[in-house]
């Protein structure tokens, strides 16, 4: 459902959020997560572009959340990096729909809308703190 880039955005906030309220560096990251240090530094830069994430430059700089894990959620760090929630929507939204015969008593229609606002709710629900607590304890290829 979520291509790489959620998923490692994802998995990056998770990771800071076991780490809190140290800072650590998309190095530290890139390693903890087995990830490109270049792909997870772009990452990091959009989510604390767009308020997620507070960033420090210098020796004892890195990353860390900018606001309690509780308080981000699932949805919002999908938004923060440009994913669309639900899959396709056929609808008068969705240009492969346009010029559709069909359009106006699509059957399939009303259930993807429907379905795109459940799973937006759902996002809406689960917090950071949700996903770091769930399951057995994380384990990360870099320690720390």
């Amino acid at each position: 459902m979520f291509g790489s880039r959620a998923r490692y955005a994802l998995r990056s906030l998770v990771y800071l959020a076991h780490q809190a309220p140290a800072a650590r560096s998309s190095h530290l990251v890139a390693a903890a997560l087995d990830a490109s240090p270049k792909f997870i530094e772009s990452i990091l830069t959009d989510l604390a572009q767009r308020g997620l994430l507070q960033s420090r430059r210098g020796r004892y700089g890195g990353y860390k959340l900018a606001s309690p894990a509780g308080a981000i959620t699932v949805l919002e760090v999908l938004s923060a990096i440009g994913v669309r929630v639900g899959g396709p929507d056929c609808s008068v939204d969705n240009p492969a729909c346009h010029g559709c015969a069909a359009e106006t008593v699509c059957p399939v229609r009303d259930l993807l809308r429907r379905s795109r606002s459940e799973v937006e709710a759902l996002l809406a629900t689960q917090s950071l703190l949700d996903l770091a607590t769930a399951g057995a304890p994380a384990r990360y290829a870099g320690g720390a």
